[in-house]
């Protein structure tokens, strides 16, 4: 018996040695895994940098769109300077093109909902040639000022 006992005993001793298969399987599971794991990451890190690159874009168009506006409404502005000129020297046809001018910049430029009466009245407006013209010197300077509201202080 004692025979038995020490052979069983050295059986229960030594561990069992896995088949070459299992041992195969374990290692191609692993490196699955692995891979699996490693597309995971890179699939994760492509979608926050787009993500990234997309809010900056996005934050890049709006600052363009508004500084493009802004630019649309100091060419407004010069355009009713311009007309403002043109009046003085008498140039009744020039004035009444850049005031034109002014309209389509002013209308491009998305107004806030306080010029949309602006922009159609200077859409709408008819220089009279008289002799004084005070008057029309009144409201272009009127719509140089409100077009001036809108812009933003300028500092020396």
């Amino acid at each position: 018996m004692r025979e038995v006992d020490a052979d069983a005993k050295t059986l229960l001793a030594t561990p069992q040695r896995p088949s070459r298969w299992r041992r195969v399987l374990r290692i191609s599971l692993m490196l699955v895994g692995t891979h699996l794991l490693a597309w995971g990451v890179g699939r994760a890190q492509g979608w926050w940098t787009t993500r990234s690159v997309e809010e900056k874009a996005d934050r890049v168009s709006k600052a363009l769109t508004q500084s493009n506006d802004l630019l649309l409404r100091f060419e407004a502005w010069r355009s009713v300077e311009r007309a403002q000129a043109a009046l003085e020297a008498r140039n009744f046809g020039i004035a009444q093109e850049q005031v034109l001018l002014a309209s389509r910049a002013l209308s491009a430029s998305h107004p806030p909902p306080e010029l949309a009466p602006l922009t159609d009245a200077l859409s709408k407006y008819q220089p009279v040639v008289t002799q004084d013209l005070a008057g029309q010197h009144q409201q272009l300077s009127a719509w140089l000022a409100q077009i001036d509201a809108h812009l933003p202080v300028q500092h020396p």
